[in-house]
């Protein structure tokens, strides 16, 4: 459940009913929720909560609040994302890292990174320097977060061209799984799917790509199908000039023109991963 779900008026009648039906359900929220809200979660119902740390200005007895609700979360033993957003430009990072220190590593810390969307009008050289800076930024999350024993990963894929040999190496001696790089565009899986309010659809909450509105003759194939054409058609597109000239691309340009595997599946080049497009 996201959209912070915890200030919809019907949200105990909606876990009256998961519970009913012995449903468990994963929440995303800003953590600054009414504290008696603490009451209708458990770890039976609950998957687990991803707490998004307010790293713009918030007043401290929010600050507070957000504490405390993350607090009483963690004591009833609910598995915890603790998650903060990643700017080339900013180093507050230092404050979700820290806060995890604080609860004793209970948390598991995921930075989202803020990427330049492919419809926006970015020279190579900007993209190229906007990139460099999150590659700096995750190089010292890494090193401050595995000198203090923070449990930590990225979500979204990476460009292979951000690192040098020996960054990449030492990313890759702290965990295989540092970085949440499949493509969560499943829907052309068929175990995802993103219901706007006007019933027309999306792939992924990472990627907004509207697609056809949903009407009693419309199949799920025929969703699968069209999110296949219009992925395909905007990713097979590069980011970069350097792009041109690089194997990685070449190899991933030919897996979308020749393969007959589902676009998540057996993705060549990160670079090419839909989630940059947004």
């Amino acid at each position: 459940m996201g959209g912070e779900p915890t200030i919809h008026p019907q949200l105990k009648t909606i876990l009256d009913i998961a519970r009913k039906h012995r449903f468990t359900l994963s929440m995303s929220t800003n953590g600054l929720f009414a504290p008696e809200l603490n009451s209708y979660f458990n770890r039976i119902l609950i998957e687990s909560i991803n707490f998004s740390y307010p790293q713009d200005q918030v007043k401290s007895q929010e600050m507070e609040i957000f504490r405390q609700n993350l607090k009483k979360t963690i004591f009833k033993s609910i598995p915890v994302v603790l998650s903060g957003v990643l700017y080339p430009d900013r180093d507050d990072w230092h404050q979700v890292i820290d806060l995890a220190k604080d609860f004793q590593n209970k948390v598991i810390v995921r930075f989202s990174m803020v990427l330049p969307g492919h419809q926006k009008s970015f020279s190579s050289e900007e993209f190229r320097h906007y990139i460099h800076g999150l590659a700096r930024q995750i190089l010292n999350i890494a090193h401050y977060a595995y000198e203090n024993y923070v449990v930590f990963f990225f979500y979204r894929p990476l460009l292979l061209c951000m690192f040098n040999s020996q960054e990449l190496a030492f990313l890759k001696s702290i965990s295989p799984f540092l970085f949440d790089s499949i493509c969560s565009c499943s829907c052309v899986e068929g175990t995802m799917m993103t219901v706007n309010p006007d019933l027309s659809c999306s792939p992924c909450p990472s990627l907004f790509l509207r697609g056809l509105k949903i009407t009693p003759e419309i199949t799920r194939e025929d969703i699968r199908q069209d999110f296949r054409a219009r992925l395909k058609q905007v990713s097979i597109k590069p980011l970069l000039d350097s792009c041109q000239t690089c194997n990685f691309f070449t190899n991933y340009k030919h897996h979308l023109e020749n393969s007959t595997l589902d676009l998540a599946k057996n993705i060549v080049c990160q670079s090419g991963c839909f989630q940059y497009r947004v």
